[in-house]
């Protein structure tokens, strides 16, 4: 009896004298600063999300082409239109007209496109040495009468060949703007201005003064 009293002493014993854990706590204040910063984050993010929809979602004018436009031609007032359209704030396009009036079509643009900071441009891209020369041409004078701004053209001298007719003049250049007969005012001619270099443009004028003046063949390429 003694010994099992002894046991169960020792036991007992052994249980009120076990190690004590200490569970760490959590401070409230940390706590609390976390639930606000995660708070404020998701506030934060909601904000956003919504500045953004708004800003893709709202409608702002701006200046499209109101038909084609080809590259390289003066652009003005009958070519523009202005419309609402989403979504196209930080786009680089105008709002009013007026800025765009007299400025070069850097690309070609259809009906609709919007114009914007990189589709124009203040200068009609000559490189040094280079101008523009306009010339009158009628029927067989020219290869198509839907030639376009962007295409590529030489220049031949037309009349006898004991005359010159036949030397080419300039080869491969680029025309710059095509006017209709009815721009100009004419039945048939064409005013088609082309980009050349300084012996190009000298050589170009002299013929255009001699019978059969000049003739213009259409190259492929551009």
């Amino acid at each position: 009896m003694a010994g099992i009293a002894g046991g169960a002493t020792m036991q007992r014993s052994s249980v009120e004298s076990g190690v004590a854990v200490q569970v760490p706590q959590i401070k409230q204040r940390g706590r609390r600063r976390t639930l606000w910063v995660t708070a404020g984050v998701g506030a934060l993010s909601a904000l956003l999300l919504v500045i953004g929809l708004q800003s893709y979602t709202q409608r702002v004018p701006v200046i499209v082409a109101n038909g084609d436009i080809e590259r390289g031609k003066v652009v003005e007032p009958g070519d523009l239109k202005v419309v609402e359209l989403s979504g196209a704030n930080g786009l680089n396009t105008y709002d009013d007209p007026d800025e765009l009036v007299g400025k070069i079509a850097a690309v070609s643009l259809t009906e609709g496109d919007v114009l914007s900071a990189s589709t124009v441009s203040e200068s009609i891209g000559l490189d040094s040495g280079e101008s523009v020369s306009g010339l009158v041409v009628g029927p067989g004078q020219y290869p198509t009468d839907d030639l376009k701004s962007g295409d590529l053209v030489d220049v031949i001298a037309a009349g006898p060949i004991e005359k010159g007719g036949g030397t080419r003049l300039a080869s491969g250049v680029r025309i710059y703007d095509v006017l209709t007969p009815d721009d100009i005012g004419t039945r048939d001619d064409y005013l088609v201005s082309v980009v050349l270099n300084d012996e190009q443009a000298a050589n170009v004028a002299a013929q255009v003064e001699q019978p059969g003046g000049i003739r213009l063949t259409l190259r492929g390429g551009k």
